[in-house]
């Protein structure tokens, strides 16, 4: 955070916790930079103050007042996040979106479909006959799931913290037990919940139907009324222009993967089982695949396709957004809240159903508000993917959260996606074995 930073932030009540809990007494000390972003380090800060605050500070000033391990944890946490920070650089975010979050995904489904139907054929538990389909390590037993996260904390620590910090038994062993067991076992417990899932998947929807701009139904007569103004046709015609540039016109970084080769259209096919319902939709998916892969259709999809994630998804806004609703869910009102209770059988039936008609107010019935330039033909595909009745729609959608609704085997995927992610931002653990990471950063 050093140099010009913004006067909002430096006399806002979050700045102040910050310098109360992170700097000295005598006067405010300029903070290192834990990524590129002021905004997100100011963010960042805040969630650390916090934490700090009511899990270190308060046995530790029961010891000592001298603060100055407060600057040794920030120093190092501010090394590990440009570490981590300049990793995620050279990560291919859109790949991991489209094509390896899909691919597990997929896997999931099918096998929980595969176990769902065959296991009591073999005299086994539901949850048997998957980890006999995807067998994890981590998933053995309750002690090999520890020793499991043991060892993946030790080893990014390995190669994120200074080699004089990592050598030090002590604090090696206190952020291994804070990483290894407190976040990423408390994360994976919370995420393997169902109805964690289906909460989820609510506030997901809702929050991106809030922000799609209103569209009334009378558009087209005010838009008629607007014709005669020659100001208004131009800029249409020229914002038409721009829109189709940015569709034809090349990235700076082109997708790595075609968008009709992702494994994203698979999931889709899966998700509705078109590969068995043999529908006129999956020829025309089939169809539309292969004119994509060979005109320039495909191109401008995958421009639109890249240029959307990263106008929406990869940008800083929505890093704030999710660090300010952790901070919101851990510390409302900057205060820490109490462990939530686990929903009660008929709550979590409740959350399951809302997560049901909110996907299906998710799907659209027309195309623009009220009027509609084809009409029946989404609804005539809203029956072909999910049934002819409300009640089959609905029954569709509660099929395909079933997939979603045994924690054992949701743990699985957490366990999935948390490998993936790793593969990613530490390709050294595919290299090399976490011992062998270690035995080198300790000399």
């Amino acid at each position: 955070m050093e140099g010009g930073r913004n006067p909002q932030l430096m006399t806002s009540p979050n700045s102040i916790l910050i310098r109360r809990v992170l700097c000295s007494s005598s006067a405010e000390e300029s903070l290192p930079a834990l990524t590129s972003s002021q905004k997100i380090d100011h963010e960042l800060y805040v969630l650390i103050s916090l934490i700090l605050r009511d899990f270190v500070k308060k046995w530790y000033n029961e010891i000592t007042h001298d603060d100055a391990i407060i600057g040794e944890i920030v120093s190092i946490l501010a090394h590990v996040m440009r570490g981590l920070e300049e990793r995620i650089r050279k990560v291919d975010l859109e790949a991991i979106l489209l094509d390896d979050i899909p691919r597990i995904l997929n896997t999931h489904i099918l096998d929980y479909r595969t176990a769902a139907s065959r296991f009591q054929y073999h005299n086994l538990t539901l949850e048997e006959y998957f980890h006999h389909l995807q067998p994890h390590v981590a998933l053995e037993s309750t002690e090999s799931d520890l020793l499991y996260r043991t060892a993946l904390s030790e080893g990014f620590l390995a190669l994120l913290l200074p080699c004089e910090d990592f050598r030090s038994d002590c604090e090696r062993l206190i952020l291994r037990e804070i990483l290894g067991n407190i976040i990423l076992g408390d994360a994976l417990e919370k995420l393997a919940e169902p109805w964690m899932i289906w909460e989820i998947i609510t506030k997901a929807i809702k929050a991106i139907q809030s922000e799609k701009p209103k569209i009334s139904g009378n558009w087209v007569l005010r838009y008629h009324h607007l014709i005669p103004s020659i100001s208004m046709v131009l800029s249409t015609v020229r914002n038409a222009a721009l829109i189709v540039y940015s569709l034809v016109a090349p990235l700076n970084k082109p997708p790595t993967i075609p968008f009709s080769k992702t494994h994203l259209t698979t999931l889709i096919r899966t998700l509705f089982n078109l590969e068995e319902a043999e529908s006129w939709i999956l020829s025309q998916f089939r169809l539309a695949g292969s004119l994509f892969m060979a005109s320039w259709m495909g191109h401008m999809v995958d421009n639109a396709t890249s240029r959307l994630l990263r106008q929406c998804v990869f940008r800083e806004g929505m890093v704030l957004v999710i660090l300010e609703e952790a901070r919101d869910a851990l510390f409302p009102n900057n205060v820490l809240s109490p462990p939530r209770e686990r929903p009660s059988q008929i709550e979590q039936i409740a959350l399951r159903k809302e997560a049901t008609e909110t996907i299906l107010s998710a799907l659209p019935r027309k195309l623009l508000g009220q009027v509609d330039a084809f009409p029946h033909f989404l609804e005539l595909i809203r029956q072909q993917l999910l049934g002819e009745t409300l009640t089959m729609q609905r029954k569709t959608i509660e099929e395909l959260l079933d997939c979603f609704s045994n924690k054992k085997i949701n743990k699985y995927l957490a366990y999935a996606l948390l490998d993936e992610l790793l593969g990613k931002l530490v390709p050294e653990f595919l290299v090399d074995t976490i011992e062998d990471i270690v035995q080198v950063r300790l000399g």
